[in-house]
Order: structure tokens, then C-alpha cells, then sequence
């Protein structure tokens, strides 16, 4: 479905809208949205869903940028038809006077992405390396990666060091080996586990695979390409180097090529593969997730445990430097290197993506309060016909000094459901910050004992999931505590494709309202 081609609109209600154009029923599309170089490209577009000609449903399309350079700027987003819905139709974006924007639907299958904003993910020092890692060397085509490494020495290697060099750098550090150095220097998949009994060791798949088939094990090399369906990598072990995600996130992984296709490299997790694995100690870390059935699982990164250190096999370095192609999720895909080479990571960081279930999330956040006490599920009137008002409480603990009066921090996200005309921030990303100030308060930590005497309650609104309000109590009035409120936008959690942002805005969104809870001052200045 070609939205530019449209020459058509109608006036209903104040508001211009498209020609009708014909859907699919309960289908996902994918929508690009691309524009001329001097004119941005909106973060959302509205659409109507019609079942033969009578209005059925409205709802916002978020898009994320995809690319931005001088021919313009693309975005991407992905919705998801009614099952009764036989047309859509455009809303004119306001404010749009002169502009020329093309929209794209294409039918595509379920995108993979999807985050578990409630597991238990285990602290940073659960996954601790051996050895505290300061040292990195790299080789000169991953320099890039030198600016993302912070914290660490970092030294680039121009030439192909010789054995014993490659070893005294990479002793009690991490180290990339290129390609070039294994052809040249002779090295087999022995020797490399042996420099990774001192060390964090970095190969890539292709390299995997040549040594493999040294070894007389069965390895194959493949790429996949989909033209509109994207695909992911998925989550099959706990462990430092997939630290940030839950255990089976699946996100966004691969590089997007000039035309605006797919690509993924993997090693195909053959039978020959799989037995090696076993019998050697390899690791599955991340998985393929494609379009087709039959080429999923495959092996995207691996790992084999040494004495102080680990050999991990992982195109990710390669792919955040930009050397396999522009990514398509290239946050992603640097945090993924720094998890890989055993860099630290703040407790509170946690990937997410926003779904399009609202009415489970709805449950879900209700179901919290059991899963991460001592939080509790709260609701208020909402004063609005059809939307309910809901949120998530942690009552102060009621250790604090009796001569202050008690506080109470109310954190405002607006509307959670796609059919809000000003949608709010995402709910995964708060669920993550209650459950993540849950357990400082249970495991008091230092930031609780500045919650003994401040309740701090997440509150949003919602016109999806009603059925479960009966989950969520009356929330307690304040009864003369100093209340102060935080009122967050959209753009303060930006997730980007598929959640390819999230990692920094969790780690922002954390900050800032850690911050709230330092501070006495006032709803105006917060």
C-alpha cells in the first residue's frame, strides 16, 4: 500500500484524512516513512481502521529513525490491523503545510522483538568476570569501536603481532582477533582457547567456521535476507555478555542493506555443530529469529568458558563498527561489545520494546505487587468516560525521621494505548524502574533509606485492558504528605527501532527521577 500516490482527502470532523485503502485483516505491516532532506519525517502518524466504510478503530503508529543522511530521512514502524478492519486511511499530520512525505505499508509477518520488562535479572555482580578487565586491544578495521570501549585502555594493533606479542597483550585483559591474524599467524581453535585461559578472546563466525573445519567438524556459513521482515537475535543464555537483556528477549540484530532489506549472518547450527558444542564446553548465547521457520536457531554467538577468561564467537564487534554494513539496531549492537568484553553495567538498565498488548501489561502491572513486594497495584478516578486511571504505589517504609513530614512522589506518564491522540510514555520502562526500586527497598540498600519516609506511585491512564481494573485497590489519600508530581513525555523514554534506544533511556529515565527522589523541590521545578 503506496500512501504518496494519494490525491484524494476528506474533511470529517475538522480533520483531513486519506482515500480509504484496503488492508489485510489481523495483519502486521511494516511502515516506512521517508522524506526530502528538509523535511523531517513525523514520530507518529495516525491512522483510521474501517470495516466496509463505517469508522472502527483509531490508533497512533509510532516510527523510529532509521536512517538519516543527504538524501533524507527514513523512519520505520510496525502496526497490526484489527481482525475486523477491511480499510485504513491516513490522517494528515498537522502542521505538515508544504511537506513531502511517502508512506509505505508493507504486509509483513510478526516482527520477533519482545522484552520481559517483569523477569528477575539478576545484578551485575552475579556475572562478574574472573578478573577485573582494563585493558582491550582491537585491531585497526574495529578502531571505531575505541570510542565506545570508555574506561578501559584501549590499544590498536595496525600490524599482525606475533604469538608471544598477541599473548602478553591479550594476559589479564580482552582482545579482537581479526581474521588476518589466525591465516597468518597459523592459529587454530586450540591455541585460542589457550590464550583465552588469561583472557577475554573475540573472534568472529566466519573464523569459527575455518576453524572448525580444521578440526573435521561439519560448519556451515549463511546469510539471510528479508526484504521486509525483520530479524532478530534471541537470548538463550545468562551470562556477562548478555547482560541488560532477560533471559529470551529477542531484539532487533543485523544490517540493513542499501535497498532497505534485512541481513543476518549465522553459523547454521548443524548436527555437527551441536555435538561439538557439547562435547567441548560451547555456549549458545544468541540465536537467529527470521521470517521462516526453519531458519531460526541458528547460531548468532557462543561461548566457551576458560580459566580467567572466555573464547567468544560473535559477529557483533564487526557489526557495531559498521565493517558487515549499516546496522539496524546499532545501540544494540555496541552495547552488545562492551557486554561481550566484560565491561560493567548499571543495575537499573534493562532492554525493552513497547507492545502492542496493552490489555496484558494491564494485567501484568497488576500482577506485580506479588512478584515484587512491597509494591501494590492502585487506581484513582479517572474523570474520563471510557479511560481508567492505574499505577503502581511503593508506600514509604515508615523508618524515617518522625519530626519531617511524609512525602510523596506521583510520576505521571499519560496514556499507554495507542488510541491516546498524545501517547505517553511506554509502561515497560517504569515497570522496569518500580520493580528495579522494589528490590533496593527489599535488599535495602542505600537508596532506601531515603524512601523510608517518601512513597513514590507510578500513575497512568489507559482506555485498553478495563476488564482488569478490578486487579488494582482505591489508591490511600495523602493525608498531609508534601506531594510533588513528575510529569514525563514520550520523548523522555525514546526506545528507537525496536527498542534499539532503550538501553539509554532506561539509564536516563533512571537518573532523572533518582534525582526527583533526592530532591525537595517542588512539581514546578522537577
Amino acid at each position: 500500500m503506496h500512501a504518496d500516490a494519494l490525491r484524494r482527502w476528506r474533511w470529517r470532523e475538522g480533520q483531513a484524512y486519506s482515500a480509504p485503502l484496503r488492508c489485510r485483516r489481523d495483519q502486521w505491516y511494516l511502515v516506512r516513512a521517508t522524506t526530502g532532506p528538509d523535511d523531517p519525517p513525523p514520530a507518529v502518524i495516525r491512522v483510521q481502521f474501517l470495516r466496509d466504510g463505517w469508522p472502527l478503530e483509531q490508533r497512533g503508529v509510532g516510527l523510529a529513525s532509521a536512517r538519516q543522511d543527504e538524501r533524507g530521512a527514513e523512519r520505520l514502524g510496525w502496526m497490526l490491523t484489527p481482525d475486523q478492519a477491511t480499510h485504513v486511511r491516513l490522517e494528515a499530520p498537522r502542521g505538515g503545510d508544504g511537506q513531502r512525505l511517502r508512506i509505505v505499508w508493507h504486509a509483513v509477518e510478526e516482527h520477533d522483538a519482545v522484552c520481559h520488562p517483569l523477569a528477575r535479572v539478576p545484578r551485575w555482580s552475579a556475572y562478574l568476570p574472573a578478573q577485573p578487565i582494563e585493558r582491550i586491544m582491537l585491531p585497526a578495521p574495529l578502531e571505531p569501536l575505541a570510542d565506545w570501549l570508555a574506561g578501559c585502555q584501549t590499544r590498536i594493533l595496525s600490524a599482525v603481532p606475533s604469538r608471544s606479542q598477541l599473548a602478553r597483550a591479550a594476559c589479564g585483559g580482552a582482545c579482537i582477533v581479526d581474521s588476518v591474524w589466525v591465516d597468518q599467524l597459523g592459529l587454530t581453535l586450540q591455541d585460542l582457547q589457550k590464550l583465552a585461559d588469561e583472557a577475554w578472546v573475540l573472534i568472529d563466525l566466519p573464523t569459527l567456521a575455518v576453524l572448525l573445519r580444521r578440526c573435521r567438524v561439519e560448519s556451515e556459513l549463511a546469510e539471510f535476507r528479508s526484504p521486509h521482515s525483520i530479524v532478530c537475535a534471541r537470548v538463550e543464555y545468562a551470562d556477562a555478555a548478555t547482560r541488560g537483556f532477560a533471559l529470551q528477549d529477542t531484539f532487533p540484530y543485523g544490517t540493513v542493506g542499501p535497498d532497505g532489506a534485512f541481513q543476518m549472518r549465522v553459523l547454521r547450527a548443524t548436527r555437527g555443530w551441536r555435538r561439538y558444542g557439547e562435547r567441548t564446553g560451547f555456549h549458545l548465547l544468541l540465536s537467529s529469529q527470521t521470517p521462516w521457520q526453519r531458519r531460526c536457531g541458528d547460531v548468532l554467538a557462543t561461548f566457551r568458558a576458560g580459566q580467567r577468561g572466555r573464547l567468544v564467537a560473535s559477529d557483533a564487534p564487526w557489526l557495531a563498527a559498521g565493517v558487515l554494513g549499516r546496522p539496524i539496531a546499532p545501540r544494540l549492537a555496541r552495547h552488545l561489545v562492551r557486554m561481550q568484553l566484560g565491561r560493567p553495567l548499571s543495575d537499573e538498565v534493562q532492554y525493552w520494546t513497547g507492545s502492542h498488548e496493552t490489555d496484558v501489561l494491564v494485567r501484568d502491572i497488576a500482577e506485580m505487587p506479588r512478584r515484587y513486594p512491597p509494591l501494590r497495584a492502585v487506581r484513582w478516578a479517572s474523570g474520563e468516560r471510557g479511560v481508567a486511571a492505574l499505577g503502581l504505589m511503593l508506600p514509604a517504609t515508615g523508618a524515617g525521621r518522625a519530626s519531617r513530614p511524609p512525602r510523596w512522589l506521583i510520576i505521571d506518564t499519560g496514556r499507554i494505548d495507542a488510541a491516546a491522540r498524545q501517547p505517553g510514555v511506554a509502561p515497560e520502562p517504569m515497570m522496569i524502574f518500580m520493580k528495579w526500586l522494589a528490590r533496593e527497598v527489599r535488599e535495602t540498600r542505600p537508596l532506601a533509606h531515603r524512601l523510608a519516609d517518601t512513597s513514590v506511585t507510578w500513575r497512568f491512564r489507559t482506555a485498553a485492558g478495563l476488564r482488569y481494573t478490578v486487579l488494582y485497590e482505591a489508591a490511600p489519600p495523602a493525608r498531609g504528605a508534601l506531594e510533588r508530581s513528575v510529569r514525563l513525555t514520550a520523548d523522555d523514554a525514546p526506545q528507537g527501532i525496536l527498542g534499539d534506544g532503550s538501553l539509554q533511556a532506561q539509564a536516563a529515565l533512571t537518573h532523572r527521577l533518582r534525582a526527583c527522589l533526592k530532591s525537595g523541590r517542588a512539581a514546578a521545578d522537577v
